[in-house]
């Protein structure tokens, strides 16, 4: 276990470093989906890993990024993060006709699907390209019903899975990215200015009220992005 401490860097605040492992988990999508230079990239929901995937995301250089979510307010920080487009479904119907518009091919080259939330994949799988990719990178939970033949498989599109935990504990010749290894260099850009954090607190709250907190994230999400406690 001590092999997954890391040292916090003087420049970064511990506010911003209790998002470190909130940080790794949408670096490992990144590591998976692998986005390149001019790629366009769609990440679906801008939660606390919807934002940071967007972040990754330009720091690959993709072009645009397209930030889609329901919540006009994480949209509004989106695009002070510097997301590109940001599309609300509520006021965009045809949300695969809107991403086309700001793309150079049929659809998104990469689609990052950062809600978990099942409903979501069905629209999530109408955005990549031809011979695009869907990345899982929020948790789902229950079933996803999709037209597989006309959506993925006519349409050649892949789709991945990125599950932090499986990030080794030690690198290795064919996979050098450990779980320290993705930790540090998330301190390290925070560190250097290229990874802001801090932007994304909306509460602060006491340990005590930890369960009004997780209810309030559970059942009334809207205007609620990072979270955190006072623990002195």
């Amino acid at each position: 276990m001590s092999g997954l401490i890391s040292k916090v860097p003087a420049n970064v605040s511990s506010r911003a470093a209790a998002f470190m492992v909130m940080c790794a988990t949408s670096l490992h999508g990144h590591r998976v989906a692998r986005p390149e230079l001019g790629e366009a990239v769609v990440v679906t929901g801008m939660g606390i890993v919807g934002q940071l995937a967007a972040s990754f995301a330009r720091l690959s250089g993709a072009v645009p990024v397209i930030g889609v979510d329901l919540d006009d307010f994480r949209l509004q920080k989106a695009r002070e993060r510097g997301v590109d487009v940001c599309i609300n479904p509520e006021k965009e119907p045809d949300v695969a006709e809107a991403v086309r518009r700001y793309c150079a091919a049929d659809g998104a080259d990469l689609v990052i699907e950062a809600t978990g939330v099942p409903s979501v994949y069905p629209m999530a799988l109408t955005l990549p390209r031809l011979g695009g990719r869907l990345l899982a990178l929020g948790s789902p939970r229950g079933s996803v019903e999709v037209s597989f033949f006309a959506e993925v498989h006519l349409r050649e599109v892949t789709i991945l899975g990125a599950h932090q935990p499986k990030t080794p504990d030690e690198a290795d010749l064919y996979y050098p990215w450990s779980k320290r290894r993705d930790r540090d260099l998330v301190l390290r850009l925070m560190g250097e200015g290229k990874l802001p954090i801090e932007d994304l607190i909306t509460h602060e709250a006491n340990p005590a009220d930890c369960q009004s907190v997780y209810d309030m994230l559970a059942d009334r999400p809207r205007d609620v992005l990072g979270v955190v406690f006072r623990w002195v």
